[in-house]
């Protein structure tokens, strides 16, 4: 793998690209495409770092708060984007979870819609996705601030300090930590 510090500057520019701006412009199709796949890409380096062992163990120990609607009936490839017929959207449950699951959501999303904070104001708030996986548990609702802590924390993250190896009999192989 080439250095990580080119995929981890791509994670911090789509980080500060995600904040909220003054007066954003308004959205098209295709603008809420190019949003919806560059969070996908972003979220396949957050996963590529993961499995890299480009991360330090904090960071990938990291939970973040993301909320959960459970699922009310049998989703299917015919049904699966009625979210609201789908979900129970007036039961939220918080919950946390790791950057990995986090990532799998975007990478394998069934389901994908993005959500403003209001028509006058325009920034993007949330992200409603579920995983092909988990599409028949829950959708599941990740606030842009954190995926924008996500993207700082994986792109600002050098482990420098020290690393250690443990072979594990399970895959036949290493597992790396570092800190």
């Amino acid at each position: 793998m080439i250095e990580s510090r080119y995929w981890k500057s791509d994670l911090l520019k789509h980080a500060k690209d995600l904040q909220p701006k003054k007066n954003p412009a308004r959205m098209t199709e295709k603008m809420i495409y190019e949003f919806e796949k560059r969070l996908i890409i972003s979220f396949f380096i957050v996963r590529k770092m993961l499995e890299s062992d480009k991360i330090s163990n904090n960071i990938k120990r990291y939970r973040a708060k993301i909320y959960e609607y459970k699922s009310k009936r049998m989703i299917n490839k015919l049904n699966v984007h009625s979210i609201e017929k789908n979900y129970d959207l007036y039961n939220e449950i918080t919950i946390s979870r790791d950057i990995k699951f986090i990532s799998n959501q975007f990478i394998h999303s069934s389901t994908i819609w993005s959500s403003r904070i209001s028509k006058r104001n325009r920034n993007w708030s949330d992200i409603y996705l579920c995983s092909d996986y988990e599409k028949t548990k829950a959708l599941y609702r990740i606030p842009i601030e954190e995926i924008i802590k996500i993207f700082n924390l994986v792109g600002n993250d050098y482990p420098t300090h020290t690393i250690q190896s443990r072979w594990n009999e399970k895959t036949n192989d290493y597992e790396i930590e570092q800190e």
